[in-house]
């Protein structure tokens, strides 16, 4: 208020006084300034108001409603085996998207006790603000619209969703494999998959080429980031590194890999046989 009555006194003074306050104060008169003497006056006293106003405003305010923002802002929590498999598409998924979360990895000796408490009896799940949801393409196109990874349209969308069901048409092949138990009937389903997975690759590989370089529409999609993801564990189950006969698919895998979120998730993540 100091600052103000200062002001206020001075544009009650006379002409000679307010001239010299004027020049004090650095503020031009007559031929020098074509806008009226009262003008300066409320410039001034603008002036005074806002300095007066920054020294009070109370930094703790602002410190609160940063507090409160975070407050409101929802928990993940990511629960799945500890190893790549279904649930490392929804980690590149969430890295990517900047969201923060709880990697929760279940040992597999520890399975059967938390196997009753799952929706479907199945994992990945995914908890957000203590609610769980399941079915790991459903939560892949959640995580996807956060990270904008899911077209620019419906079509767009279309395409990529159809994508991502033929990535999983070759993981199953895989799939088949681990759950099998009979040594004998699992060798050969492994030796099935296999035989299986250059076709779909070489469908996958005219697919990318066709559109500069990535599944769908030119551009970083969840069908980009799902193939990286899969290749990975199906390449590690069958001791043989696919991509490596499939140039364009090569290059797409190491263009997810190296997104800096993505990439700083991997430099750091466990190392597990998956």
């Amino acid at each position: 208020m100091g600052s103000v009555r200062a002001v206020a006194g001075v544009a009650r003074q006379g002409e000679g006084g307010w001239k010299t306050s004027q020049q004090s104060l650095g503020i031009t008169t007559g031929a020098q300034s074509k806008r009226p003497a009262r003008s300066g006056v409320a410039r001034v006293v603008s002036l005074a108001f806002s300095r007066s106003s920054d020294r009070s405003y109370p930094k703790e305010h602002l410190l609160n409603r940063r507090a409160k923002a975070t407050a409101t802002m929802p928990s993940y929590k990511l629960t799945y085996f500890n190893i790549t498999g279904l649930g490392e598409p929804l980690r590149f998924l969430l890295h990517y998207a900047g969201i923060d979360f709880e990697d929760f990895r279940v040992e597999f000796e520890d399975w059967p006790a938390l196997k009753s408490k799952m929706p479907m009896e199945q994992i990945p799940i995914l908890e957000i603000d203590g609610r769980v949801y399941h079915q790991t393409r459903a939560i892949s196109r959640y995580l996807a619209k956060k990270g904008n990874l899911y077209g620019s349209n419906e079509l767009e969308a279309l395409e990529i969703d159809m994508c991502v069901d033929d990535i999983e048409d070759c993981r199953l092949y895989y799939s088949a494999h681990f759950r099998e138990q009979e040594p004998a009937r699992k060798a050969k389903l492994l030796e099935l998959a296999i035989e299986k997975t250059p076709w779909y690759l070489a469908k996958f590989e005219q697919r990318v080429k066709k559109n500069g370089g990535y599944f769908v529409a030119g551009k970083l999609s969840w069908a980009d980031t799902h193939f990286s993801a899969i290749i990975e564990l199906i390449s590690n189950i069958a001791q043989k590194e696919f991509v490596k006969d499939f140039p364009a698919l090569d290059k797409l895998d190491q263009t997810v890999r190296s997104t800096p979120k993505i990439k700083a998730y991997l430099d750091k993540r466990p190392h597990t046989k998956f």
